[in-house]
């Protein structure tokens, strides 16, 4: 395995602050994400018998419904020595990018870690399905062997609640793409048993439960009557004090103070409402609630919230909030910019009187066949090149193996020097025409040198073009690989050794990208 440090790759300043801990952190991530800084959480942690009932009984029914057995991580969430940690992404089709998967990862990784470490309690890996989204366009698409498959349409409803029939063009155009390789008949076979569930919810559940079974996983299901009457004091008081933003801009504050950029402006309300067929945003305008062409009073809105607080759905900055208020959860895994936009919530999390979690960042990784890696190692290339932007790193392959190098600088100082003292001399007017005359002369020796590396690269073409191709492998065009592609084909090659492979090479303290061989 080959460890790269994110430095190499991230230019935020937030987050490589973040993962070297500077002591501007302390305001937004009060603890450092270590093993030890985990006990005085754990030994304050307080969950109310109650909603831990409620919780084990709806996640339960989620599972039963579908026909899927009940998690054996499940009845242990109602003893009070018993915390979730926690991740959760949109219900991207086949899980989108492969980052979806490495969120799992580190989510697992990071539970089994806590367990070594404190064996009395128990810590279960717990993955927050984001079902309440209304962003067709960002779950309908996935990148396998650099061929797009996309669900075309509009839909405006919550994710979660679209049929899964709507996105079976998606599951016929994969099994042509595996139509002559047997190798993805495992993948295939329990993708068409999850686009067998009625709701696009349901589907996701039952793919990732059978990916993630037996590394006890809890899928979650938030959209429910029940987890948001736990949450509904919380909304009431989103309605009564719009209490997010104002906390949220004080935060803002606080960060731009601190010389970073925040991720995320709050709304005045931060509450979408559920109707059938859509997630319409609340507008609060001159005292009253607009909900698309209807209008309430504060106390209708509270009151509709008291009788049915399932159809009241957080945004994206009260949606933390929501997590842990029905989840004893201790640790929130995310993404670079979960981690950015999780740091603007402190105050909110205050206000509201809910325990504000370790905020970890989800491990990264990339792979690398292992004739590839032999192959770039054998030619005395060195692993931190697979990142150097490859007009350099083949620039400086050619200047180190051919004589074509030349210091252009150098060269034109020695010609400068010996003719500006002639010039000093005879005429000084002439300075300014020299420095024109060699201006010209060094952009002249710029493009023959130039035209001289790519003469020697056009030489050894299938050479450049194989570096090319195993950068582009692991990062293409600044991006990494795990943020673009599927990890269906490293699944179909590898079957269960995939997630083993992860889950082994997972080191959720180490803020590295790690690069595994296959």
């Amino acid at each position: 395995m080959i460890n790269i440090s994110l430095e190499n790759i991230y230019s935020s300043k937030f987050l490589l602050d973040f993962i070297s801990r500077t002591s501007t952190m302390s305001g937004f991530h009060p603890m450092s994400n270590t093993i030890g800084n985990f006990k005085k959480v754990i030994d304050q942690k307080k969950f109310l018998s109650a909603k831990r009932n409620v919780l084990t009984q709806v996640i339960s029914e989620q599972y039963l419904t579908i026909g899927l057995p009940v998690p054996k991580n499940l009845n242990l969430l109602s003893e009070s020595n018993s915390f979730t940690v926690t991740t959760g992404h949109q219900l991207c089709l086949f899980g989108g990018p492969q980052f979806f998967i490495h969120k799992i990862i580190s989510t697992i990784s990071l539970a089994e870690k806590l367990k070594e470490s404190y064996p009395k309690h128990n810590f279960i890996p717990t993955f927050w399905m984001a079902t309440e989204d209304h962003d067709f366009d960002e779950i309908s698409s996935v990148f396998l062997f650099d061929k797009e498959i996309k669900v075309n349409g509009v839909n405006t409803k919550q994710v979660g609640r679209i049929k899964t029939e709507y996105f079976l063009s998606a599951l016929d155009e994969l099994r042509d793409l595996f139509e002559n390789d047997s190798r993805g008949n495992q993948l295939i076979s329990i993708f068409e048993k999850a686009f067998s569930m009625k709701y696009w919810s349901d589907c996701t559940r039952f793919w990732v439960d059978h990916l993630f079974r037996e590394y006890g996983l809890i899928v979650i299901d938030a959209d429910s009557k029940e987890f948001k009457n736990l949450f509904k004091e919380t909304i009431a008081l989103e309605v009564n004090k719009q209490f997010v933003q104002k906390c949220v801009i004080k935060s803002n504050k606080e960060i731009t103070n601190a010389g970073y950029t925040p991720k995320i402006n709050p709304r005045p309300l931060n509450l979408f409402y559920l109707n059938n067929n859509s997630r319409d945003r609340i507008v609060v305008a001159d005292g009253r609630y607009f909900i698309e062409d209807k209008n309430h009073s504060k106390a209708e809105i509270l009151q509709m919230i008291e009788q049915n607080p399932e159809n009241f759905s957080p945004n994206v900055l009260l949606r933390p909030l929501y997590q842990e208020c029905i989840l004893p959860n201790l640790a929130y895994v995310g993404g670079p910019a979960e981690v950015e936009y999780w740091s603007q919530l402190k105050d909110a999390f205050e206000y509201a009187k809910i325990d504000y979690p370790f905020v970890v960042l989800r491990n990264s990784f990339a792979w690398i066949k292992k004739k590839d890696l032999e192959w770039w190692r054998t030619n005395h290339l060195a692993d931190n090149d697979l990142f150097v932007d490859y007009n350099q790193l083949s620039k400086k392959i050619v200047l180190k193996n051919k004589n074509i190098s030349f210091d252009v600088s150098n060269e034109l100082n020695s010609i400068r020097n010996k003719i500006a003292q002639i010039i000093l001399e005879n005429d000084s007017s002439l300075e300014k025409m020299l420095e024109s005359e060699l201006k010209k002369f060094e952009n002249a020796l710029e493009k023959i040198q130039s035209k001289l590396l790519k003469s020697s690269k056009n030489k050894d073409e299938l050479f450049f073009t194989k570096i090319k191709k195993i950068q582009n492998s692991i990062i293409k065009d600044g991006i990494l690989v795990e943020r673009k592609n599927s990890f269906v084909p490293l699944f179909c090659e590898m079957g269960e050794q995939y997630i083993k492979q992860l889950l082994n090479a997972s080191e959720i303290f180490s803020s590295e990208l790690k690069i595994l061989s296959h």
